[in-house]
């Protein structure tokens, strides 16, 4: 059995890692206690747990998965504080899923996963799922090997100011047209790259590319600032500041800063650490948006403290501002508190001309979507500007 604790890392950021390790020595004490003399009780890192179970078969295995959720269902005693732990678990069996230590792990592993991505507290290995767990492995070696060839391109959606549509900005948007695959959705492989560290190199190419772009237009005679998406694990990696400051250096972002653009889910799995890292981007002249707004969970003395002077509502809000009240009044109220902090607010996902004047009556500053012009290669953009050029000339 693989067993994975639900949510540690929010435990471990509002409480502190010595406190996250002595969670994580409780449970390792917990399962002990609750093993035979014959299994064996193994800590895999970060907060995974193995179990081995000698001597059992398929009848059994949702037994001893419910016996260790109901020994991890008790309120564990840290530091004097009661604390509720919840895991999922991976289950699987020899010989039937395998007959060797790396292939049952493999398959437990592959088991744990299902379990995670359905919400279901235990889940025995099957075939289909090992599927699944190779078709990943695979994909994971096109996409290096993507990244490293430069079969990926970029599409660049405009983002207007809501009054006049005067042109504010565009955000380069990743696309992996895959030889075999078809086009393969950004969340699929954005995704992909998180999960399995592949992300620094995406999010370099990313930069790079945008970089140059951005470099191609300054020489063509305009100015036109580039957005690029950044994760958790940018933020999170020493070498990004520096890696940055070196692509805007090389690249000649003087007049016209990058921007990167942050979720609001990103931001806060590590406020303090993610704030020290946006303070010294912002040293060297790169601007910040907040993007996914509403989908997180921010405390407003911590907005305060961003160095961001954009924030962009959810499209799951502008999606429904015509139809739903409640999401008007979000809109509403979001637009407000850009206005009270200082800040930009850009409307996500504008489908129609009927949200965009919504919008604008409510306010909101700027607006993207596919009422205004759909992602394109650069070529096509350039073409999109021209003609709007050529009609504010008339």
């Amino acid at each position: 059995l693989l067993i994975d604790l639900d949510r540690f890392r929010e435990l471990n950021d509002t409480l502190g890692h010595g406190f996250g390790d002595e969670v994580l020595r409780e449970v390792g004490a917990r399962l002990r206690s609750g093993a035979s003399r014959t299994e064996i009780v193994a800590r895999f890192g970060n907060d995974e747990f193995a179990l081995v179970v000698p001597g059992r078969d398929a009848g059994d295995a949702a037994a001893i998965g419910a016996a260790v959720l109901a020994t991890l269902s008790r309120p564990l005693s840290v530091g004097g504080q009661p604390i509720d732990v919840a895991a999922s678990i991976g289950i699987a069996l020899a010989p039937g899923h395998g007959t060797d230590p790396d292939t049952l792990f493999r398959h437990a592993d592959a088991a744990l996963a299902a379990a995670k991505r359905t919400g279901r507290a235990t889940v025995l290995f099957a075939p289909e799922l090992d599927q699944s767990s190779a078709e990943r492995i695979t994909l994971t070696a096109e996409l290096r090997a993507a990244i490293a060839a430069g079969g990926l391109t970029l599409e660049y959606q405009p983002i207007v100011r809501a009054p006049d549509r005067r042109l504010a900005g565009v955000e380069a948007l990743a696309r992996w047209a895959h030889p075999t695959r078809g086009n393969i959705p950004p969340e699929e492989f954005v995704g992909l790259a998180e999960r399995t560290g592949l992300v620094r190199q995406l999010t370099e190419w990313v930069l790079a590319e945008a970089c140059r772009q951005h470099l191609a237009w300054r020489s063509g005679g305009r100015s036109i600032e580039i957005a690029v998406n950044v994760s958790v694990r940018n933020l999170a990696d020493p070498g990004f500041v520096g890696q940055v400051e070196a692509l805007m250096r090389e690249h000649g972002f003087v007049d016209c800063p990058l921007r990167l653009e942050i979720t609001e889910s990103s931001m806060m799995a590590h406020p303090d650490r993610t704030l020290v890292t946006l303070s010294r981007l912002r040293a060297i002249g790169v601007r910040f948006s907040i993007d996914d707004f509403g989908t997180g969970y921010s405390s407003l003395a911590y907005l305060n403290r961003l160095p961001a002077d954009t924030m962009k509502i959810d499209r799951s809000f502008i999606g429904t501002l015509l139809t739903d009240a409640s999401s008007r009044s979000i809109v509403h109220a979001v637009i407000e508190l850009g206005r009270a902090l200082g800040l930009d607010v850009v409307a996500e996902g504008v489908e129609d001309d009927a949200t965009a004047a919504a919008l604008v009556g409510l306010g909101c500053g700027s607006l993207q979507g596919y009422a205004i012009c759909r992602p394109a290669p650069a070529r096509q953009i350039e073409r999109w500007l021209n003609a709007r050029e050529v009609v504010a000339a008339r």
